[in-house]
Formats: C-alpha cells, structure tokens, sequence
C-alpha cells in the first residue's frame, strides 16, 4: 500500500478553520513522552456535540510467520477493513472520539 490512494490523500495546508494548540494547553502533552493521564477518559459518544472535524483512520497491516523456525519462515500480510473508522476531533486539535 506503498502508493495507495488512503495514504496519499494529505492536505499540506490546514483546513479553513484550523486553530490548533490543544497540545500547548499543558507541558505535559509534549512529545516525545506526552503524559494524557490528565484528561477524562469518555465514553465514544459522550462529546459527539464537541466534534468538528473528522480525519480518516487508515488502520495497519498485520503480519505473521507461516512457518515460524523455518530459515525463510514465509510472512502473511492482511490489513482488516483499511478505511472503515473516523477520528472525531475540534477546530483546536483535540481528539474526543
């Protein structure tokens, strides 16, 4: 999926609209060890009315040996329903769903 259409589509400028700075709103959501342990843990629909934005989730590709202890042990490759969820989220980038 190297080329894929799912992974491509990437918009280089933000959409109208976009303020951003959730992240800033506590040192401790700072990468490269962001700590969320602050924030509520909700159920999926409790802030459906907060939404405003929605980005595609392309979800990953799973891999297994075939014949594990073999020299060349073959690898299985399959990715469950690629474009099948949604990530809900605000104009200043946090994430409720």
């Amino acid at each position: 999926m190297v080329n894929d259409k799912l992974r491509t589509l990437i918009n280089e400028v933000p959409v109208v609209g976009w303020v951003g700075g959730f992240v800033m709103e506590n040192p401790a959501f700072a990468y490269p060890s962001p700590d969320l342990s602050s924030l509520d843990m909700l159920g999926n629909m409790e802030n459906i009315d907060k939404l405003q934005r929605q980005q595609k989730v392309v979800w990953p590709e799973f891999s297994w040996e075939t014949e594990p202890g073999n020299s060349d042990p073959m690898r299985c490759f399959q990715m469950f329903a690629p474009d099948i969820s949604r990530l809900g989220y605000t104009d200043e980038g946090r994430v409720y769903s």
